[in-house]
């Protein structure tokens, strides 16, 4: 159980490094303009 649950930590704290890295560039770059709309 203790192998499971560090491996659920791990992979939600990379998950949720990887989405604060990709808001802060984009909130920097003001890019954030991902709509089909143009």
């Amino acid at each position: 159980m203790v192998p499971l649950l560090q491996t659920a930590l791990e992979l939600g704290l990379f998950s949720a490094l990887t989405v604060l890295a990709l808001y802060l560039s984009y909130s920097m770059l003001n890019v954030c303009d991902l709509s089909t709309d143009g």
